[in-house]
C-alpha cells in the first residue's frame, strides 16, 4: 500500500486529513475526484434500511467536465438517478 504522504496535493497527506475529507464527502452526499485528465462525480445508493449498498459515478474527460455549470448539472443528474435507484430498493428518507 502506498503511503499517503507520497501523493501530490490536493490529496490528503496524513490520516487526519483523509478522515476529514471522508467525513465532509459523507455529509455532502457526493464526491468529486479529479485525476490527470478526467473528473468523476460519485454518490451512494441505499437499500430499504438506508444502508449504502452500492455506488454510482459519472466520469469524463476534463474538456467535457470543466465548462461552467457542467459539473453541477451532472452532479444533479447523478443525485437524481441515485435517489431513484435507492427509492426502487425501498429507501424512503
Amino acid at each position: 500500500m502506498r503511503p499517503l504522504n507520497t501523493y501530490s496535493s490536493p490529496a490528503p497527506r496524513i490520516p487526519p486529513e483523509l478522515q476529514a475529507l471522508i467525513l465532509n464527502d459523507r455529509q455532502r452526499g457526493w464526491v468529486l475526484h479529479r485525476s490527470d485528465y478526467s473528473t468523476a462525480i460519485a454518490t451512494s445508493i441505499k437499500d430499504h434500511k438506508g444502508v449504502v449498498t452500492a455506488a454510482i459515478n459519472l466520469s469524463g474527460p476534463d474538456a467535457m467536465m470543466d465548462p461552467p455549470g457542467v459539473q453541477d448539472q451532472f452532479k444533479n443528474l447523478l443525485l437524481t438517478c441515485s435517489a431513484d435507484i435507492s427509492r426502487e430498493l425501498g429507501y424512503a428518507p
